[in-house]
């Protein structure tokens, strides 16, 4: 329900406005963004995180500055900007690594990563993933490191490495089956699949379609 969303969020803004509080007035701005974000306004959206980093900014909270950051480089993506998008994500990266934001630092990564891998840039792309799965495995982060395995067997299916793709979606699946992630699960067995199907092994292609299926 984006218009009941906005209408509060807007309401939010104008009490903080009053109440002259610059991080709820960020907050309502990034807030506003995202549901603008979610209906594909991008230039709405943009405007938002853009008057919501200049708060930060001004307030120097460093960890949501990183936040803005990305959500921009995140909209620029989308639109196909990939210079602007990538722009944005060092810039979040400087800042996760400024104030020690492992995560942080990891979710920059992947970002990167996306737009090379969009670019056809494996190499860099690649190396940004496998950055991002050595912080979470640091951390720990088994969620973070199943997004970055299958991320970098995309990558390698792109390359007809189809060996190491099947070894890092295989990676994928395991670790999304030990924190109880279904539909994780699901995705992953889907693409293993379809590594088998370009190999030709049809077999193997359709019983990991059929238990993707059962899982969904």
């Amino acid at each position: 329900s984006y218009e009941e969303a906005l209408k509060n969020y807007f309401e939010s803004l104008r009490l903080e406005i009053i109440l002259k509080n610059e991080k709820g007035i960020a907050s309502s701005y990034n807030n506003i963004g995202n549901v603008y974000n979610n209906q594909g306004k991008y230039q709405e959206a943009l405007k938002n995180y853009y008057y919501c980093l200049k708060i930060r900014i001004k307030l120097d909270d460093k960890l949501s500055i990183g936040a803005s950051y990305n959500n921009i480089g995140n909209i620029y993506n989308l639109q196909g900007r990939y210079p602007d998008a990538l722009k944005n994500y060092f810039e979040a990266l400087k800042v996760g690594e400024l104030i020690g934001d492992k995560k942080g630092i990891a979710g920059c990564y992947n970002n990167i990563g996306s737009v090379y891998y969009v670019q056809e840039n494996y190499v860099e792309a690649l190396k940004s993933y496998f950055s991002s799965l050595k912080i979470a495995e640091k951390l720990g982060d088994t969620k973070g490191m199943a997004y970055s395995y299958n991320n970098i067997a995309n990558v390698y299916v792109y390359q007809n490495n189809y060996s190491e793709a099947l070894n890092n979606y295989y990676a994928a699946l395991k670790t999304r089956e030990s924190i109880g992630d279904r539909a994780g699960v699901a995705s992953c067995l889907n693409n293993i699949g379809r590594v088998y199907y370009v190999q030709g092994d049809y077999g193997l292609a359709l019983d990991k379609y059929f238990e993707s299926l059962k899982i969904r």
